[in-house]
């Protein structure tokens, strides 16, 4: 056996990550300066679409993982890592609170830290019926639309490829624009998936999975870490209780 070879576990400790992992530090701390400084200290409905392109932009022209070297070699290496847990065997939530989740890598990080789209996928494809694994939803994400090594999570048009291209829904995708149809639309969808900033003034963004209850109201996976499910009266009253600023709503169809 060669001794010198790195393992899985040895590896995330070695110089040349943890050097990457300060740099996507840096550079998340940089992307949000930017976005300040153009956008001031608050989102709003106006903003909130634009600040998510921006962000995009400059991810996408950051100086981290150039050729996309090590986004493939922490794929496979976190697909290694995610085997030893065991299969999630019911909806994904609580996040950074203990949940079942939380311990599984997505990028460079644990997915208490960056998880929100995958889980919210995750959840979506379980409500719809098909068979499939939140780390083979993590690894995908991995190699078709992580942000910054998993720094700022998943780029929300790479949710709406996952689903058009693992489901046989009908797939649509509405911006902030359009917040005032949110709930009128979502009357005719089978579920949603909803991408949000926290608040005005948080600059942070998350990713929920919603669906219908018979009661009319709406059950949001994931929206809080000390929870699997809130329940509210719609969509809008969700984002007016708790001060969200629109980014994109999925709505699936089947």
């Amino acid at each position: 056996m060669n001794t010198n070879e790195k393992t899985p576990e040895q590896f995330p400790d070695s110089a040349e990550l943890q050097k990457i992992r300060a740099a996507v530090r840096r550079s998340q701390r940089g992307v949000l300066g930017k976005l300040k400084k153009q956008y001031g200290l608050s989102i709003t409905k106006e903003t909130a679409l634009p600040a998510m392109q921006r962000l995009t932009d400059l991810v996408s022209a950051g100086p981290v993982d150039p050729g996309g070297r090590f986004s493939k070699l922490l794929a496979k290496r976190n697909r290694k890592i995610n085997a030893r847990y065991h299969k999630l065997r019911s909806y994904a939530g609580k996040q950074g609170g203990g949940g079942s989740c939380d311990m599984l890598m997505f990028g460079l990080f644990r997915m208490k830290f960056n998880g929100c789209e995958v889980m919210a996928v995750y959840n979506l494809m379980r409500y719809l019926g098909y068979k499939t694994d939140i780390r083979d939803i993590a690894y995908w994400f991995e190699t078709h639309g992580s942000m910054m090594l998993g720094g700022f999570g998943v780029r929300p048009d790479a949710i709406v490829n996952y689903l058009k291209e693992n489901t046989d829904a009908d797939v649509t995708s509405l911006g902030p624009k359009r917040f005032h149809e949110y709930d009128a639309l979502f009357t005719d969808a089978k579920a949603a998936v909803f991408t949000f900033w926290n608040g005005p003034d948080k600059w942070t963004i998350h990713t929920v999975m919603i669906r219908h209850l018979r009661s009319g109201r709406v059950r949001v996976f994931n929206m809080f870490n000390n929870r699997l499910y809130s329940d509210f009266d719609s969509i809008s009253a969700m984002c007016s209780k708790n001060k969200l600023i629109p980014i994109s709503l999925i709505l699936i169809k089947e």
